[in-house]
């Protein structure tokens, strides 16, 4: 389904766990599809002007295939000592953004590698700046499973408040524009390929993306938006940029702000691929991956989804609600890291 889509709230109660069964493709599909499927021009974004300092030679790219294996939390959580704790000043403001930073086995400033910044939720601001490092999101990238085919930069700030707010209306606060300014930054002090700065982030870190996406949609090659939403209005730029929006079936507000995009997308003409059906989060590996697989191979530079409400509470039943648990199994989907990944390489 490319443009148009049945209306999901009127159908919520109806919905099914449907993991695609005729899709008989894995991960080879994902790839092939990533590197020639996608539309050019706008749909796939450039990245900030200011980072054309970069350099110009490449990171060494493997060849070998992305191991099967999905890891678990627990396996990640010795990669937090693989980052090291800088911070951004801000001239703009005067404000100061502690951030991670992971470098690739054999870094090389000579080189230029991909970018990854990816940005928490809210329960983690003002903690200290390693706290993030706790989560499954700002890892997976660290880990064997993405740098043994795309070694990357991975970069993950720590804020020392909220960011910005949907509760009483739409708030921002000046991190915004730090945020904004500390990317192009990043692109400057590091040997980062211009061409492959990409965005992602839970809740907060969605809402963050969905903004800065919009609002300059050159700044990050591809953004992989999981379990937040936005003022419908401020983001009309998402039909020029490239990305992958993931929410969990249970949490009404982030579906909610998923479907208004969609439907901001059909007002606009803009193409982009929307998952045939909801997808189970305790499936396996092997069936999520096929059903990503099928969502990608559509070729569109605009990728929608989302889990079957409660599923996500069964894959991660340490969480208590379906927001909170949806975060971990959204960025175990290999197929959709994978994809963003694979834009503008």
């Amino acid at each position: 389904m490319i443009s148009t889509t049945p209306d999901r709230h009127s159908s919520r109660l109806a919905r099914r766990s449907l993991i695609v069964g005729s899709c008989a493709v894995g991960l080879g599909a994902v790839l092939a599809a990533c590197s020639s499927g996608n539309d050019s021009s706008p749909d796939s974004a450039a990245t900030s002007s200011s980072a054309a300092t970069a350099q110009a030679a490449t990171a060494p790219q493997s060849t070998s295939q992305a191991p099967t294996a999905v890891p678990e939390l627990d396996e990640l959580t010795a990669l937090a000592a693989s980052f090291t704790q800088s911070s951004y000043e801000d001239t703009d403001t005067g404000l100061s953004l502690p951030f991670n930073v992971f470098l690739p086995e054999g870094y090389d400033e000579n080189a230029s590698y991909p970018l990854v910044h990816y940005i928490a939720d809210s329960s983690l601001v003002g903690s200290d700046v390693t706290a993030p490092l706790s989560q499954y999101g700002a890892l997976i990238w660290a880990h064997d499973v993405t740098q043994s085919v795309t070694p990357a930069i991975v970069v993950v700030p720590c804020y020392p408040e909220i960011v910005l707010d949907d509760h009483s209306g739409y708030t921002t606060t000046d991190w915004v524009g730090v945020t904004e300014r500390f990317v192009p930054w990043l692109q400057e002090q590091y040997a980062v390929d211009p061409a492959r700065v990409y965005g992602t982030g839970q809740s907060m870190g969605a809402m963050i993306h969905l903004l800065l996406a919009a609002t300059q949609p050159t700044l990050f090659t591809a953004c992989l938006f999981v379990d937040g939403q936005w003022d419908v209005s401020a983001l009309g730029g998402l039909a020029q940029a490239s990305w992958a929006y993931h929410v969990a079936g249970g949490d009404d507000r982030a579906l909610t702000g998923q479907d208004e995009v969609r439907s901001m997308l059909d007002d606009a003409g803009a193409a982009y691929a929307q998952a045939a059906e909801e997808w189970d989060a305790t499936a396996s590996a092997e069936e999520l991956e096929a059903a990503v697989a099928e969502l990608v191979a559509q070729g569109r530079p605009r990728l929608l989804s989302s889990f079957v409400a409660g599923t996500v509470l069964e894959a991660n039943p340490a969480a208590s609600m379906e927001h909170m648990a949806s975060f971990e199994p959204a960025y175990k989907l290999t197929g959709l890291r994978t994809w963003m990944l694979s834009q503008g390489a």
